[in-house]
């Protein structure tokens, strides 16, 4: 069972003598009943056994025992963001990412972006056209293999163009002379 999940002890025995037999449960955990409720003080790959013990009228009494392993339960993502939101070629992308585990402790967080990049951050390329996408993945793994992941999601947006240069020939310009006007820009998004 995992953490969270109830294990249940039953025990059936027979007296030769007819008695009445009244049945009690210990377990390892130093629990007592016919019930156990596995808590985060039971770590994955415990083995917690219940003794019952069967006394007749008399005072005589024999116990039997069974086990259960503790199973692993996976970590649980409970956010994955990315800030901003959206962002032109230049701007840091930056993915936040919370999980838990049912087990105790802290998972361990990873982050892919679908660019190839890893980490929590990543910078708008010149190569990221505008209207893409990106995705950031982020994995929770915990120290007993467990893991989840959960993705969330950013917008390339159009980055404006820049001037280089803006020029007027001639300067000074006469009354009735042609006047010619030249720019250079550059646009990140290429």
């Amino acid at each position: 069972g995992k953490v969270g999940d109830t294990l249940t002890c039953t025990a059936d025995a027979t007296d030769e003598d007819g008695d009445d037999i009244d049945y009690t449960y210990a377990w390892s955990t130093g629990a007592v009943g016919d019930s156990y409720s596995i808590t985060t003080e039971d770590n994955p790959g415990d083995t917690i056994t219940c003794t019952a013990t069967a006394t007749d009228a008399t005072g005589a009494s024999d116990t039997g025992t069974a086990s259960a392993t503790v199973d692993n339960t996976d970590p649980e993502m409970t956010s994955v963001a990315i800030a901003p939101e959206s962002g032109t070629v230049g701007t840091m992308l930056t993915c936040s990412a919370t999980a838990t585990d049912a087990d105790g402790g802290s998972p361990t967080l990873e982050y892919t972006w679908s660019t190839g990049g890893t980490g929590p951050t990543y910078v708008v390329a010149d190569s990221d056209d505008p209207g893409t996408t990106i995705i950031c993945t982020a994995m929770a793994m915990d120290a007993d293999g467990g893991s989840a992941s959960a993705a969330a999601n950013a917008l390339v947006t159009n980055t404006l163009p820049t001037f280089v240069s803006i020029s007027v020939t001639p300067t000074p310009a006469a009354v009735g002379e042609t006047v010619t006007c030249e720019a250079t820009a550059t646009d990140a998004d290429g």
